[in-house]
């Protein structure tokens, strides 16, 4: 099918559902889906909701914000706690699978009071490749992902996006913070901070894709620009920086960036 085919498809199935809430995440894909709708169905027939638990950073919260405004969409933020419930915080193999459980509950509860007629998320053809367990929830919850239904992939969102000027079509893939955690060791407030804090310390010198695994009390530094990170000064400057969060041993990973790595 055409790129062309795919958006017309696309905007035939959100006019189609006519009214609904956008779990919106602030990524490329869920960005590019709420400015889509807010072309096809207008803003009285759109809300995007974002999640504030303790795994997203409050980078990431800001960006969400920063973006709806720009695409003058309505947009509300939900706060919650996720280390409350020991299915998740137990960081188990599928945790992903009951944070959208969670989610998509409060998700349903506000549009069934406002009267929304569907849930949607940012879910590409792509994703479906993936080790996902959250996409398990969305089905056994009838969250519809427009942007799979149309057969659009990654790459393709990517373009559309820089072609209707939205200003993140590039912006790197990310994942919530208790991915850096190994599966099955617990996610705490103090670990999620450490993480969040020594991510910020790396993002300073302009690595796009990083993260920071945390087998505490070391740091295993997944990236792309090995040689990079290697240079005295910024080498320096993370190993005395992620010593300061309380790691004792800073490490590279030589193979690099890898999707999902702790499933792989």
């Amino acid at each position: 099918m055409m790129l062309n085919d795919k958006l017309e498809k696309l905007e035939k199935i959100l006019k189609d559902m006519d009214r609904f809430v956008i779990a919106y995440s602030g990524g490329v894909d869920s960005t590019f889906l709420l400015a889509v709708s807010r072309k096809v169905i207008g803003k009285e027939n759109l809300l995007a909701v974002t999640a504030q638990t303790e795994v997203e950073s409050k980078e990431d919260i800001e960006d969400a914000k920063k973006i709806c405004n720009l695409l003058d969409v309505n947009h509300e933020v939900i706060k919650y706690s996720l280390l409350g419930n020991i299915n998740f915080s137990s960081n188990p193999f599928n945790r992903c699978y009951f944070c959208k459980k969670i989610l998509i509950k409060k998700l349903k509860e506000i549009a069934e009071k406002r009267n929304f007629k569907w849930i949607v998320d940012g879910t590409n053809a792509e994703d479906e490749e993936d080790i996902r367990y959250g996409k398990i929830a969305l089905a056994e919850e009838g969250v519809r992902s427009p942007l799979k239904e149309a057969g659009l992939r990654k790459e393709e969102i990517r373009y559309i996006s820089k072609e209707m000027g939205i200003p993140i079509w590039d912006k790197a893939s990310n994942a919530c913070l208790a991915s850096r955690i190994p599966i099955g060791v617990p996610v705490t407030i103090s670990s999620l901070k450490r993480i969040e804090e020594g991510e910020k310390l790396l993002k300073k010198f302009g690595f796009k894709v990083v993260r920071l695994r945390d087998h505490f009390p070391i740091a295993r530094i997944e990236l792309e620009e090995i040689e990079k990170i290697l240079q005295k000064e910024i080498r320096e400057e993370v190993v005395k920086g992620l010593k300061e969060l309380g790691y004792k041993f800073i490490t590279i990973d030589l193979e690099g960036y890898r999707f999902a790595s702790f499933h792989r």
